[in-house]
């Protein structure tokens, strides 16, 4: 349903589209943009992407080794702890490349923080939390949304 209702024709023509894989579909995409004198490329990955998929991914993270990139995925992390997909990721993927700084998840009912080191010496910050919960009792901490606010000169996140 996802192509349906946002096709790649949408966003190829943005100054923001970067690439998307498989062609014609916005399974996996990329994005990029210049915030607070820093170029960003977003990545986001669908829900288990396969080994052709993290390559593609691969790729498009090293044709941009000047920006600073947040990978979004569907499942990476259950609250503090990788998941058997979110090794594969990192493994394949986000511990690679020195500037993969973010990756951010939800799939689970929880809501959880976790920082890693790449092969590189970088720091990878780990962001989950699930939204589709919050109505549930005893689920509340997940909330609708997560703001965060990036000081690119103070080199800070709130």
């Amino acid at each position: 349903m996802f192509n349906a209702h946002f096709p790649r024709t949408m966003f190829e023509h943005t100054p923001a589209f970067v690439d998307s894989y498989p062609a014609n579909t916005m399974d996996n995409s990329a994005m990029e943009f210049l915030a607070g004198g820093v170029r960003w490329l977003v990545v986001s990955l669908k829900y288990n992407p396969t080994p052709e998929e993290l390559a593609w991914a691969d790729q498009v993270i090293a044709a941009h080794p000047r920006h600073q990139v947040m990978l979004n995925a569907h499942e990476y992390q259950a609250e503090v702890n990788r998941s058997a997909i979110g090794n594969r990721i990192w493994n394949d993927l986000a511990r690679k490349h020195e500037n993969v700084q973010w990756v951010f998840s939800g799939h689970y009912t929880s809501a959880g923080n976790r920082t890693d080191q790449g092969d590189n010496g970088n720091t990878v910050y780990g962001v989950q939390a699930d939204y589709q919960t919050y109505s549930l009792p005893r689920v509340t901490e997940n909330s609708y949304l997560r703001l965060m606010t990036f000081d690119t000169s103070a080199g800070t996140v709130e």
